[in-house]
């Protein structure tokens, strides 16, 4: 009996679900009132053209206090026009403090500002706690808080409708060169004046950056995931710019007419480019190559390779392709079925290198 009640207690321990908190009434509340304090609102004043024919035009975003020396993130979009670089940020308590852009990334939409310090000025209000975009599952609860339209200290609450959402799936221009931003897509609404803004957990943790509605539709809004964010951010601080991963190849993702022949893959990643001198010249990749895992995950197309690449640099990622022709040293050909071989697969191990220029060139280049 013993025996048989030690292996149902096993069974349920195995099969146990882990249970969340239940959404209690004040639970978007609690969470609203753990970050509104480190939310600002960001005013920036634009001016272009000169004399007579000059014009000023005036812009609002959101964004949240980082840390304690008084630096905000917020989008680039919002920033990146500011007048001699300086804005105004609006406290939470109503307090309207100059600020200057520190810097800023365009490829994920990130950007820096500074709180300029004011000798006997109060205290500012505590930095956001940062939270864990890699843990959001689809049917999360968030709240999004900012400034929609000027009207600062908006809660809206939804939840995570997709996680990893690429760029090049919302029909968007210059965002869609945001290859190693996989988006959390929200229905907790984004307004004009939001972007910038904290979309937080209901532990009122950061986990992600608003930045965007997609036009045309209902409830389809987007956040940049905070663990990007947070990379991003570190080497703003650090070097007012941003490293990234490089490779030194270019590929695109292309239709499959015989699917059987490739494992009834429908799309594959083919190398057009390996660049001279560079990490993947030095590993042996080829144009023509076949690009069917990374890490040992399947490669579907080139955000799979942009996913894989991610924000570290120096990480040595395997991969394996398939390569027209016989391996070399084999013959011409086999017998019968082996002439029908798509050609063979080879292992190779690519360790990326530092590339400071934020334009990237072909559909996949990294």
């Amino acid at each position: 009996a013993a025996t048989g009640l030690s292996a149902a207690a096993s069974l349920r321990r195995r099969c146990a679900v882990v249970e969340s908190a239940p959404l209690a009434r004040s639970s978007v509340a609690d969470a609203a009132d753990v970050v509104k304090k480190s939310v600002v609102n960001i005013e920036v004043h634009t001016v272009s053209g000169r004399g007579i024919f000059t014009a000023r035009a005036f812009s609002a975003g959101s964004g949240f206090i980082y840390n304690a020396d008084g630096y905000v993130v917020t989008n680039a979009h919002v920033v990146s026009h500011a007048a001699d670089k300086r804005v105004l940020v609006t406290l939470h308590d109503g307090r309207r403090v100059p600020a200057e852009v520190h810097s800023l990334d365009s490829v994920t939409d990130l950007a820096l500002v500074r709180i300029l310090p004011r000798q006997g000025s109060p205290p500012l209000p505590p930095p956001a706690a940062l939270g864990r975009s890699s843990a959001l599952r689809q049917g999360d609860f968030v709240v999004a808080v900012g400034s929609p339209l000027t009207l600062q200290n908006t809660v809206t609450f939804g939840i995570v409708s997709a996680v990893g959402r690429h760029g090049s799936q919302l029909f968007m221009g210059p965002m869609a060169e945001a290859p190693r931003t996989g988006f959390i897509q929200t229905d907790a609404a984004i307004n004009v004046g939001n972007s910038g803004g904290p979309l937080v957990d209901l532990d009122g943790k950061v986990v992600g950056v608003n930045t965007m509605k997609l036009q045309g539709g209902e409830n389809l809004n987007f956040a940049i995931p905070v663990d990007v964010a947070r990379i991003v951010i570190s080497q703003l601080l650090a070097h007012g710019r941003v490293t990234r991963p490089y490779l030194g190849l270019e590929a695109v993702t292309v239709q499959v007419d015989h699917p059987d022949a490739y494992r009834r893959a429908e799309h594959l990643v083919e190398v057009l480019k390996v660049r001279p001198g560079s990490p993947a010249e030095r590993a042996g990749l080829r144009v023509g190559d076949v690009i069917l895992e990374m890490d040992g995950e399947r490669v579907r197309n080139t955000s799979d390779v942009h996913a894989c690449v991610g924000m570290e640099v120096g990480r040595a990622i395997r991969l394996r392709v398939l390569r027209r022709g016989p391996p070399e040293g084999a013959g011409a050909g086999g017998e019968g079925g082996e002439e029908a071989l798509p050609g063979h697969e080879v292992s190779l191990t690519v360790v990326s290198t530092a590339h400071v220029d934020p334009n990237h060139g072909g559909e996949g280049e990294g």
